[in-house]
């Protein structure tokens, strides 16, 4: 991917304010004798903060080759561009799948 964002006004708040739950990948190799983790978990924040938010026009590039993973991706909209910071908290993780090492 190759992503420019021309940062352009300062704003309240994102157009998906409430993305709802973050799914993630975790993963632990196998060391020591020890088994490793391959999972993808939900991520259920208990705090959830937001400090400044710029918007603004966005160029979005997906490049790749032959039989690439990312060729679904190249019919696209790019609706605009946003940079912004985030803390937050978790309150726990929720096991999706547990995927294979």
């Amino acid at each position: 991917f190759t992503i420019k964002v021309t940062l352009e006004r300062s704003v309240s708040t994102l157009p998906l304010d409430s993305f709802g739950l973050f799914a993630l990948p975790r993963y632990f190799p196998s060391l020591f004798g020890l088994s490793g983790v391959s999972e993808i978990v939900v991520f259920e924040p208990e705090y959830l903060k937001y400090g400044e938010i710029w918007s603004g026009s966005c160029e979005l590039r997906v490049e790749g080759g032959v039989n690439d993973e990312l060729d679904f991706l190249r019919n696209h909209k790019v609706l605009g561009g946003y940079y912004y910071t985030l803390a937050l908290k978790p309150r726990g993780l929720k096991l999706l799948a547990k995927l294979e090492l």
